[in-house]
This record gives structure tokens, C-alpha cells and sequence, in this order.
């Protein structure tokens, strides 16, 4: 899902590519009978032939700081590779051939920003204690080369924790208006503001594997998880990628799609190596699985009912 579009006509009225119909509700109809027309013929197809054993294992973890097994890193990783606070970056705001986001030359002035913001908080680093230097490199070191427009880990916007101080209007972007209006509500006090703890699961019936993720993921970083799940389980072994499952967290890209720094890339809110850090912790569910034993997990945070309710009332 994370690089493959059912947009292939260009709009004669936007520019902009959409799907077999003007209107996109029609469009969106016609790839949701496609889908569901080919899914009862798999299953006429099957008969009775699906089997009985069903075995499912599931986990939450903290993707912000995991570090990914080696083996799922490419040779020339650095030891430091892990994942970090989660960041859009400027390739997000930019957009897609689907949908354009802003201006090319807004664009090259935030990436400018951005870049400054890096640089200040370098050289700031070295008069913070070690911990506080350590984190800040580990985080343009792992999310290198994204240009950084929000660390939505730690609540900042070029680095502007008061979003109302931010030299950006609310003009450029539906979203950062709003986001500037339930913050002056005191309404983003609370978590992050992209989901850290996140769920990943694991079913297994007979041969037949999937693994439900809780992003969209790329035509290729999707092989990597198949083939590592078949291989696992063995010959005979049939896996199944099902991103978008009970939660989101943006893209999952390779690295060497992440060197890009496309949109896809620039919404892999977890860094170079968070398709590493997934495949680390589906090695791990696969483990369980495999010896029936339960996983590491942790409990998901929670917003107070206060900070739903100021939400709610300023939206």
C-alpha cells in the first residue's frame, strides 16, 4: 500500500492524477468492488480447504527506541543505528503526484529551516549534559537525511514548541491551522502527537501466515517481511502483509528508499531503520509463535478524558 496508487488519469481540471472516475467517490466504489469481487472469488476457489489450527500471538512496543537485530540491517550500518522520537519531515509536507502539497519554493525555505534548526541544536548540544547531547545526535544521525519539519515526539514544529510563535501561517496548510487552534486550547499538553506504543500481530492458520501492521507499507519493504516470515516457518509456508491494522503510524520504507527522501520517506516517522525495527519485533512474535511463549510488551498510554473533551470542543 505505501507506493502503489489506483490514481492513473491526470485531471483535466487540477493536474492532479486521480482514478477511473471524475468524481472520487465513484472512483473509490469501483477499486472497492475490484477488491471484493476478486476476495469471494479466492474463496469460492478455496472451498473447504482452509485449516482448523489457528494460532495468534500479539504485542505493543515503543518503536521509538528499538534497536533493530543486525541482521536485518544492510552491512554498512553504523552501530548506533535505532529508531528515535517520531518526525515528519519536509518531503511530507511537499506531497505527491497524487496530491500536491506546498509550493516548491516554500518547500526549499522550510528544508532551509529545517536545516538551521539542525544546526542550532547541534551546536547547543555540546553545553547539555551528556544524555541530552546524546539524544539529540542520535537523532539527526538516525533520521538522517530527512529535513525534519516535525518532531511529533517531542511536540515541535521547525523546533517551536508554541505553535501560536511559528513564522508559518495557517494559510499553507488546513492542518497546521487546526493544529495551531487546539493547541492554543491547551488541548496538545498531553503524549505525542503521533503514536509511539504500537501494535503488531501475528496469525497463523496451518500454512498460512499473516502479519498485521499498523502502517502502510512498501512494495518491497513488504517482500522483506514475506520472506522472512516464510522462511521462518519453512517450506510450504504462505505469508501475508495486512498494513493499516488497529492503529497508524505513517510508512514503512526500506533504508535505500528512505535515502531518497520522497514522501514516503518523508512520513517513516521513526527513522532510516524502522522497517529493521519492524522486523525485529515480527521476529521476535515469530519466536512466540513458533515456542508458544508470550512476548515482551508494554501498556499503551492514554489521554486523560479532559484533554479529549478541549479537543473535541475546538475542532
Amino acid at each position: 500500500s505505501g507506493d502503489v496508487s489506483p490514481n492513473y488519469l491526470k485531471s483535466a481540471d487540477t493536474g492532479m492524477l486521480r482514478g477511473k472516475y471524475v468524481n472520487p467517490f465513484d472512483s473509490a466504489k469501483y477499486n472497492g468492488s475490484l477488491q471484493s469481487q476478486k476476495c469471494l472469488e479466492l474463496i469460492e476457489e478455496a472451498g473447504n480447504n482452509l485449516g482448523s489450527k489457528i494460532e495468534f500471538v500479539s504485542c505493543y512496543r515503543d518503536f521509538s527506541n528499538i534497536k533493530p537485530d543486525k541482521k536485518f540491517l544492510p552491512s554498512d550500518a553504523p552501530d548506533s543505528a535505532r529508531t528515535t522520537e517520531p518526525c515528519h519531515g519536509v518531503a511530507f509536507i511537499q506531497g505527491t503526484k497524487d496530491g500536491p502539497g506546498i509550493h516548491p519554493a516554500l518547500g526549499f525555505l522550510v528544508k532551509l529551516l529545517a536545516q538551521l534548526v539542525k544546526y542550532y541544536h547541534i551546536i547547543l548540544s555540546f553545553t547539555l549534559p551528556e544524555k541530552e547531547k546524546n539524544k539529540i545526535w542520535n537523532l539527526y544521525r538516525n533520521q538522517a537525511p530527512k529535513s525534519i519539519f516535525v518532531n511529533s515526539g517531542e511536540k515541535t514544529i521547525l523546533g517551536i514548541s508554541k505553535l501560536s510563535k511559528l513564522p508559518i501561517p495557517s494559510a499553507v496548510d488546513p492542518l497546521l491551522g487546526i493544529l495551531k487552534k487546539i493547541d492554543k486550547a491547551g488541548a496538545l499538553k498531553e503524549l505525542s502527537w503521533t503514536q509511539k506504543v504500537l501494535p503488531v500481530q501475528l496469525y497463523k492458520i496451518d500454512n498460512f501466515v499473516i502479519a498485521a501492521l499498523p502502517g502502510e507499507v512498501t512494495t518491497i519493504a513488504g517482500l522483506r517481511f514475506k520472506r522472512q516470515i516464510e522462511e521462518f516457518f519453512g517450506e510450504g509456508t504462505i505469508a501475508l502483509i495486512s498494513p493499516y491494522s488497529n492503529a497508524f503510524c505513517g510508512y514503512i520504507v526500506t533504508p535505500e528508499e528512505y535515502e531518497i527522501q520522497m514522501y514516503e520517506a518523508g512520513h517513516t516517522v521513526f527513522g532510516k531503520w524502522t522497517l529493521p525495527a519492524f522486523q525485529t519485533v515480527l521476529e521476535e512474535l515469530c519466536i512466540n509463535l513458533r515456542d508458544k511463549t508470550k512476548p515482551q510488551t508494554v501498556e499503551p498510554p492514554k489521554f486523560s478524558k479532559e484533554e479529549l473533551e478541549r479537543r473535541t470542543n475546538h475542532l
